[in-house]
């Protein structure tokens, strides 16, 4: 049973067939948490200075996601 929303991330990409990076279940983890769409800026405070994801980065996953079908625009 997935417990947290980290932990659905991390399921979600492994059945897609995808790498997991701490990145990818971060940035997924904070927007299944959320009960409305948010922006990037809004994901950034989430995340904060105590992570090593920087916009380009950020950018960078979104993009990801929206490929796999695990977020949208």
């Amino acid at each position: 049973m997935i417990t947290n929303f980290y932990e659905q991330a991390e399921e979600m990409i492994r059945h897609i067939g995808n790498r997991i990076t701490p990145g990818r279940v971060l940035v997924l983890g904070i927007l299944l948490s959320e009960k409305k769409a948010i922006s990037h800026l809004e994901i950034e405070e989430r995340i904060g200075d105590s992570s090593k994801l920087n916009r380009v980065t950020l950018y960078r996953i979104l993009e990801w996601l929206n490929r796999n079908d695990l977020a949208h625009k």
